[in-house]
């Protein structure tokens, strides 16, 4: 039996989970899925390619599940309203790697993103400091999409308890709207009505704006990869300085300090060479004051001096909400260093640029140690800036926290 498609949108349909969404009378659609085959999920490589007609955008659709459900229906039927293909993760995948690489390959996969934000944080996976909401969000500031963000309003009737994460989950969610509101223009909604009409006007807007905009080199495929610090070593301790996991706080909280480690490299696809010419620590959020609860001690037998000299090795001085400009390490055993003139790391004497050519395998590895130097709590990210083809992208790394009581 074929399944049965609007003739609004052609009689093509996507390989995916069918699923009855009236448009209009007695009319249904397809809508792209993860579905769940043998080994878990498959999930479709194909962009726009194969849309059904009449659909000019793919958009990832990005919220908690259990508690926006008739949320969610509401924003697609936005979106096929408008001519936008909506992708939505309904189901997690059978294991947590899988959710995540499958939601953020949904988010790769996508022209916009749209994500919509209530009183739940979202599930994080075991070990992790992000629920697979935030990392969608994060994915597409990587990606540098545009991004159409709607916050729950505090007018909002019917709530269930149920609806309402407390904990740590709460500070988290908390941090992230206020970081969504520094970010983007926001919209709120008091209701799935509300948010649908809301949704529908963006997106007239964002495809009305698209397609006026002629075609240019930002749709090549080229792009940097950046390793994630999230990955086993990439963030470690200072030496005699312990890592603590304190309750209702992020699972890994650094103590005076951290290091970090990032491999950079063309992605391999596209024909365009990339030149990464600015990497800045960004201080997302800092809390000043000695905290009781994360008192610790250093182990001084564990000090170790400086280490040897490797290529791309910095060290950076944070006081409170100002980063110091990074010094970079010329000769470890000669003492000689090169300072950078801004918040730019790369901006020296010897002004830096990394290029990484198309259908080349060059990788470069910069490591380097950020010290906090002021009593307080500290989120940091680190923000890299690079072309591709002309046009200015950037990307920013996951959040790593640390407490100061030196």
């Amino acid at each position: 039996m074929q399944p049965r498609t609007s003739s609004a949108l052609g009689s093509r349909c996507i390989a995916g989970r069918p699923l009855d969404v009236p448009f209009g009378k007695s009319r249904f659609v397809w809508i792209w899925k993860a579905s769940r085959g043998r080994g878990g999920h498959r999930v479709s490589r194909r962009a726009t390619e194969g849309l059904p007609v009449g659909i000019r955008k793919a958009a990832m659709v990005s919220s908690t599940v259990r508690d926006l459900a008739e949320h969610r229906d509401a924003v697609l039927q936005a979106c096929l309203e408008v001519g936008v293909f909506p992708r939505m993760m309904e189901y997690l995948p059978a294991s947590d790697a899988e959710a995540v690489s499958v939601s953020t390959e949904m988010v790769d996969q996508s022209e916009l993103y749209i994500g919509v934000f209530a009183h739940r944080y979202g599930y994080v996976p075991p070990g992790g400091t992000r629920s697979v909401t935030e990392m969608e969000y994060e994915r597409a500031v990587q990606r540098g999409i545009p991004r159409l963000i709607f916050l729950m309003s505090d007018d909002y009737r019917g709530l269930r308890a149920s609806d309402i994460e407390t904990g740590a989950g709460a500070e988290r969610l908390k941090a992230l709207k206020s970081r969504l509101q520094t970010e983007r223009v926001v919209k709120y909604f008091t209701s799935p009505e509300n948010l649908r009409a809301n949704v529908v006007e963006a997106l007239v807007k964002y495809v009305t704006t698209a397609e006026r905009a002629p075609p240019g080199p930002s749709a090549s495929l080229s792009d940097l990869n950046v390793s994630s610090l999230d990955s086993p070593r990439r963030r470690t301790p200072l030496d005699g300085h312990p890592v603590l996991a304190p309750p209702g706080g992020p699972p890994q909280l650094f103590t005076g300090g951290v290091h970090v480690s990032f491999t950079l490299a063309h992605n391999g696809e596209g024909k365009h060479s990339i030149n990464l010419h600015a990497t800045e620590l960004e201080v997302v959020r800092f809390t000043p004051g000695r905290r009781p609860e994360y008192a610790y001690e250093i182990e001084g037998a564990r000090l170790i001096g400086a280490g040897v000299a490797q290529p791309h090795v910095f060290t950076v001085l944070v006081f409170g909400n100002r980063v110091m400009p990074a010094r970079w390490v010329i000769d470890a055993k000669r003492g000689t260093f090169r300072e950078a003139k801004s918040a730019n790391f790369f901006d020296t004497d010897d002004p830096r640029i990394l290029t990484f050519p198309a259908g080349g395998a060059d990788i470069e590895e910069l490591k380097g140690t950020v010290m906090t130097c002021e009593q307080g709590l500290y989120e940091l990210r680190f923000v890299f800036h690079y072309s591709v083809a002309g046009v200015d992208r950037q990307r920013t790394s996951e959040v790593a926290h640390v407490y100061s009581d030196e």
